[in-house]
């Protein structure tokens, strides 16, 4: 039941979340970099910030695609996985959490991600529990 309610709660918060934001590929990389070093340009606990960080994965993500890039680079799926940045793994690590969804990336990338997502792992479904509870004591 409780597990239930969660979904529920993570349901409805999906629901009214804003659409991603939608801006350039240089502007993107700069807001993912800023992101990766912890200085965003917005809380990304709030609609505005998760709307800006989904935004810049989706617009770097479709650059790099354009360009024959798989990103971010996640080790298993592409060569450049030996260079992880500190990007690859702020986003990698937003996807664990909830804050970026599958849709959100392109190619080979969008594709194992949608399966981990169909994946029941604890430790997964621990790190979006843990996650949402941090942003709630940020909200505070």
């Amino acid at each position: 039941m409780q597990r239930g309610l969660i979904m529920a709660f993570a349901a409805a918060l999906c629901a009214c979340a804003p659409a991603p934001v939608r801006m350039p590929a240089a502007q993107a990389s700069e807001v993912l970099n800023l992101f990766a070093a912890g200085r965003g340009p917005a809380n990304f606990c709030s609609g505005e910030g998760l709307a800006t960080l989904r935004g810049a994965v989706r617009a770097y993500g479709a650059e790099m695609h354009r360009a024959g890039v798989a990103w971010p680079a996640v080790p298993g799926v592409n060569s450049e996985a030996d260079e992880l940045s500190s990007a690859d793994v702020s986003v990698i690590v937003a996807f664990a959490a909830g804050f970026v969804k599958a849709n959100d990336f392109h190619g080979p990338v969008r594709d194992l991600v949608t399966q981990i997502s169909l994946i029941p792992w604890p430790e997964l479904r621990d790190l979006r529990a843990a996650a949402q509870v941090a942003c709630a004591e940020v909200g505070e």
